[in-house]
Order: C-alpha cells, then structure tokens, then sequence
C-alpha cells in the first residue's frame, strides 16, 4: 500500500479519536465542574459573612444595625480572612435608610420545565442546587466580591447601604414547584444575529412570577421582617446540570409587556437622556446622507419614562448558575436587573439584534423598549446603505457621551452601536476577560439611578 495513503489512514484515525475525546469531554463538562467544587474546593472555600443553617432566611449583610448577624469581632475576623479592611459591614455614618436597597438571594428548589406543547401540564424537576447548601453560600460569596470590587456599586457610600438576604429553606424541596420554584428553562426558539446560533439551549430563565414565590416562601416560613415590596432585585442560584448560562429580567417587567405601572412624582426622580443633542440623526427621509439615523422606534416612542423609579414595581429577577458563573457574572446580570424596561434598561453589547427564529426576514423589528447603552440605525435603510456610527452617542443629563468606534458595530455591518469604553477596557455588559468595566455612560446612569434608591424616603 502506498505509504501516503497509510499515513493519511493513521491521520484521519488520529482526528477522529481527538474529535470523539473532545465531543465526550463536552458532554461530561459540567459534571466535573461540580465534582471540583464540591468535592475538591470545598476546602479552599472562605465565605465571609455569617449565615445561620438553623434559620432559612438570613439577612447577612444591613445598613440597620443590630438587622444582620455581625459584630466587631467577626468583622475583624473577616478581615483577617481577606488580608485587607472588609467593606461588607461597614456602616454609613448618615441616618439609617427607611427602607434600604436590598438584594435577595434566595436557592432555587424546583425549575419548570420546557415543553412544546402549550396544552400540557407544567412539569418541574427538583434543582440540585437543594441538596448542597455550601455551593449556594460559595455562589452568594462570589456575588458579594463581584460587587464590591466594581468601581460603583463597590464606593463605600453605596455598598454600605445596600441590605443582603440569602434564603436557603431544605423544605421547599418537597414544596410544588408551581409555588415556590423560581426558574424555568428558556421557553422559546431564539437565535443570535446572521449567524442564527441558537441560544436556549442551555438558557435558564428567572420565572415572571418571581416576586410572588418569593411571597409565598416568606409566608410558608412566617417570616414577616421583609415583603416582596422591599426587594429590588432578585438573585435564583441554581446547580442545574443541563441549563448553565445566566438570564436576568429588567425591574418592572411583567409577562404582559404592555402594562405600562403607574406612577406619580412622589414616586420617581426624572433625568435628562437625549439620543441625538445635536440633532444630527434623526430624519424622515430614506435618502438622506446624514452621518447616522435612528431606527424610527427612537423618534417617538411613548410610555418610555426618563426617571429613576425610587422602587421596581417589579424586581429585577436573575437566574444564575453557580458552575458557570464567573466573578464578572454576577454584576453583568445585576446591571440588567437594577435597570428597568420602562425607564431605561441596560442591555447586553457582544450581540447585534435577537432574530424571531429562522424563518425571519433579517428586518430588524425592535420591541419598543428604552435602552440607555444601545442605539440602533435604520433597520431598513441598512439593507442597501451603510449608516456609519456617529462618534456622539448620547448624552445624559449635562454630559454628552461619545460612541465606541473600536467595538465591532463601528467596523461590521450591525444595526446596534455602543457609547465609548471606559480606558479601553472591554465594557462589563460586553463579552470580556479579566479585565472589564462599565463604560462611561452604564457607570454614570447605575451610580446616579443607585443614589435616587438608596436615599428613598
């Protein structure tokens, strides 16, 4: 035999070997992720705050004194743990918050089940995440230093004002998942861009209803020191093994995207957004040959609302897995959740519009939503003319902010283009490495949205 054709025969043997290891070691990822931190890590863990197994609902972090299970000793303590001073603890000097900023999280007992037939009955499976509550801690803690390390939400005149709720509760593993579950997997066919890559499926998704099971697990446990009115944002932790990547869902969404809540001037504070200020933009005429023009849903758009509500008529919810979720993870899906649908969302930049499925026609169709960090060019017009991004993006109360002309929606055919990064590094709500923040206009609109809240009446 023709020595080429052996060597060939033993390379495609080669391949096809490395091909079946790679597609084998895919299938049993996750499952070594948590043999490692549940077995392996387990001892390397540090959790630093305090939580009592013996009470399913702890509040582990407050501005009121005396509300969470701290005190001088521990904090020093902590602070040895961390070899640095613990702002975890540290309490403001101003006067206590009537009703302090607070972020539950809370371990997920039951998720809902995907089914395509809409006629059938729901059906829950129990989540893992139930039968290990130091995975839950360990996931709790990385939120906790996701936190403080970012620049805004980390400034001791903020962290130190926000309250922590963990819930763990053992029972509500036997509890309908109806009740109490607070995930489902993602329920719908969704595609990323031109390259119709499907993204749900390993999506997991905080259920509408949040809030409500969140009620229902305070009253099961006669719990009366917090209702789901003092809650801004919702953490569900999960240790799903199929449905791994992160979701989050804007304050004040509910399941009906047209009900817009009610509000009156005692209940919000107004800012000033501006997409176009110097009115170079927008136009009505197809053949224009201005340097940028609007999408028409930015040119009257109503019951989009520029004002910081003082409380989400609905929180933010979040559903998070603990295998995956890295440092960045936990402030990336925060930023969504604290922002709100109908007074200013913050949205993701590493993707350039969501495709109804793959009979679409690539005409972008947004919903009529409100978004402080994307701006999006005629759909339409982009089909036969390319609208170069405008190097000012918008401005925000008296500061006009400049676009991103390095991102790739300055440089590739996209609809959507971003403000300007903060010292070139790679923006938080991006996909990013190590190294990422905020950019300018995300940091000043979440440290001037997060003030408005944390000194509510």
């Amino acid at each position: 035999m023709n020595p080429v054709f052996i060597l060939l025969h033993k390379l495609n043997f080669s391949f096809f070997l490395a091909y079946l290891g790679g597609a084998v070691f895919a299938v049993i990822y996750n499952d070594l992720i948590y043999l490692f931190r549940s077995w392996f890590e387990k001892k390397k863990i540090k959790i630093c705050f305090i939580f009592d197994p013996n009470q399913k609902i702890n509040i582990i972090k407050s501005p009121v004194e005396g509300e969470a299970l701290i005190d001088d000793e521990t904090n020093e303590k902590i602070a040895k743990l961390t070899n640095k001073h613990s702002k975890l603890y540290d309490f403001d000097p101003l006067p206590e918050p009537a009703r302090p900023y607070t972020i539950v999280f809370v371990a997920n007992s039951k998720i809902l089940v995907r089914n395509s037939d809409e006629d059938a009955p729901d059906r829950y499976i129990p989540d893992p995440i139930m039968e290990n509550p130091g995975l839950f801690l360990y996931a709790v803690n990385q939120a906790l230093v996701s936190f403080e390390r970012d620049e805004i939400m980390g400034q001791p005149a903020i962290w130190s004002r926000i309250r922590v709720v963990a819930i763990f509760d053992p029972q509500l593993a036997e509890q309908d998942g109806g009740k109490y579950g607070m995930l489902r997997e993602f329920p719908e066919d969704r595609y990323l861009d031109d390259s119709m890559e499907p993204i749900d499926n390993n999506l997991l998704s905080p259920r509408y209803d949040m809030a409500d099971n969140l009620q229902n697990i305070f009253d099961l446990n006669g719990y009366t020191g917090l209702s789901k009115e003092d809650v801004d944002v919702i953490f569900a932790v999960s240790a799903s093994m199929t449905h791994d990547r992160a979701m989050s869902i804007f304050a004040d969404l509910s399941d009906d995207m047209s009900t817009v809540p009610s509000l009156t001037p005692a209940d919000y504070k107004d800012y000033d957004f501006d997409y176009d200020p110097y009115d170079l933009k927008k136009t009505d005429s197809p053949d224009s040959t201005q340097t940028a023009i609007l999408d028409p849903v930015f040119s009257g758009s109503t019951g989009y609302r520029k004002v910081h509500e003082y409380r989400p008529i609905i929180p933010g919810r979040v559903a998070i897995n603990v295998h995956s979720a890295r440092i960045k993870t936990y402030i990336h899906e925060f930023a969504h959740a604290m922002s709100s649908f109908w007074n200013g969302r913050i949205v993701d930049e590493y993707y350039d519009f969501m495709h109804d499925g793959p009979t679409d026609t690539g005409v972008h169709n947004p919903e009529r939503a409100f978004t402080i960090n994307r701006i999006q060019r005629n759909a339409e017009l982009m089909q036969t003319t390319y609208i170069p991004v405008h190097k000012e993006f918008a401005r925000f109360e008296q500061f006009v902010y400049a676009s991103d002309l390095n991102h790739l929606s300055a440089k590739e055919n996209w609809i959507s283009y971003f403000p300007e990064r903060s010292d070139n590094k790679t923006c938080t709500m991006d996909r990013s490495g190590d190294v990422y923040r905020f950019d300018q206009l995300i940091s000043a609109f979440i440290y001037q949205r997060m003030q408005a809240k944390l000194y509510r009446s």
